[in-house]
């Protein structure tokens, strides 16, 4: 193996988000491909330094390839990142300023966790993270900026312009929601093509329902540190739902990954039957 192209492709390989089998045939195919390049120039008459030079040089640069493969394969998500995260950055900024001047107190902890999560974004639109599981990492923040975007939309529901700056934090909820399902579900591909619509839609149930008992979860954690006057252990027994739902879920990746799709199925119901049960003690207990 020629070490050079070998380190050239991995270069573009690893700006391509995907699993292990797409990188890894996208990694042989444009191998074979440099190296008939650079056979080509050895038979024009270049010695052999020159031809892999002149082979990768066709290329242009790793970066410029991995990027333009990138946004072939994942066509809109570079533009929907770019554009969540500098409206969420300027929407952060702008009902901190809003609310210091009108209400003479800001939420300053909330300004840095939203700038750091939109910020992170940034990141992954222009691809910092070339060589980390990006699929992963972009979730979890996608999902931690969901929630404290739900946050930022009270905020500015008591300073001026609050209908619009309501409805920009409902528009950047729904972006980072939609960035979730696509990244997880349009995204994804399963090695077992007659398995794919059960796999999409096992993720598809998991994030409707997570969202919905991390948000649920929130709103009663909210509540017991609003209305209480310590804080006492105890109350993180609300935080059980949520590791129910990633356990199920993190069990579940597992078991999909050894194509055990009934049991996966199983465990799937685990949280959904919690989401229902609780639905049904809200409906008798309290409406």
């Amino acid at each position: 193996m020629n070490h050079s192209f070998d380190e050239f492709v991995t270069n573009i390989v690893n700006q391509i988000d995907g699993t292990e089998k797409e990188k890894a045939d996208v990694y042989e195919e444009l191998y074979i491909h440099i190296q008939l390049s650079s056979e080509q120039y050895v038979h024009a008459g270049y010695n052999l330094k020159e031809a892999e030079q002149l082979a990768m040089n066709s290329f242009w640069s790793a970066y410029t390839i991995g990027n333009q493969m990138q946004e072939a394969m994942f066509p809109m998500r570079k533009v929907m990142l770019l554009f969540l995260s500098i409206s969420s950055i300027s929407y952060s900024f702008i009902v901190y300023i809003l609310h210091l001047i009108t209400e003479g107190d800001a939420f300053i902890a909330w300004l840095i966790i939203s700038v750091i999560t939109s910020s992170t974004l940034l990141l992954f639109a222009v691809q910092t993270f070339s060589t980390f599981n990006r699929k992963s990492l972009l979730n979890t923040t996608l999902i931690i900026h969901t929630f404290i975007y739900f946050y930022g939309s009270s905020l500015a529901s008591s300073i001026h312009f609050s209908i619009f700056l309501s409805i920009v934090a409902w528009g950047i909820i729904i972006i980072s929601i939609l960035l979730i399902y696509r990244t997880t579900i349009t995204d994804y591909q399963f090695s077992n093509i007659e398995n794919n619509n059960i796999v999409k839609l096992l993720h598809f149930l998991n994030i409707t329902i997570g969202i919905f008992i991390i948000g649920i979860t929130l709103f009663f954690l909210w509540g017991l540190l609003a209305f209480s006057e310590i804080f006492e252990l105890k109350m993180l027994v609300i935080l059980i739902p949520v590791s129910i739902w990633i356990i199920a879920y993190f069990i579940q990746i597992k078991l999909l990954n050894n194509h055990k799709i009934k049991s996966a199925s199983f465990i799937a119901a685990i949280p959904f039957i919690l989401v229902i049960s609780f639905g049904i003690f809200w409906f008798t207990n309290v409406l």
